[in-house]
């Protein structure tokens, strides 16, 4: 299954340096390679963490190694931190703090006024 995943991953980035938009000098099967098992290993260590900033933190790293990092491209039919799927806006959410989030009886987890 994961080898399915690293040959998806290798067709779209043969696919992208086909289009012009990543180099052409990156190695393809073993960027595909490294991408899926350093996701896999990210995601299996970082198991109940707040998931916003772990997307935020794969697809930071994802787009640098393919499209060079603090590039503005970014491929159609891509929102921020979800490849490959279009949303509505949802309403902001809190931020995650260690203090707060740690404490059940705080307003901010129990929907009490004084919350965020």
């Amino acid at each position: 299954m994961v080898q399915r995943l690293i040959d998806a991953v290798a067709r779209h980035i043969r696919e992208e340096q086909a289009r012009g938009r990543t180099a052409a000098a990156l190695a393809t099967d073993e960027t595909a390679h490294a991408l899926v098992w350093m996701d896999q290993r990210y995601l299996s260590e970082a198991l109940g963490r707040e998931p916003r900033i772990v997307v935020d933190v794969l697809y930071n790293i994802w787009m640098s190694a393919l499209y060079g990092a603090g590039s503005s491209y970014r491929p159609s039919g891509h929102d921020r931190g979800r490849p490959g799927r279009r949303h509505r806006r949802r309403p902001a959410r809190r931020q995650y703090s260690p203090e707060v989030d740690a404490n059940p009886r705080s307003p901010a987890n129990t929907g009490q006024p004084g919350g965020q």
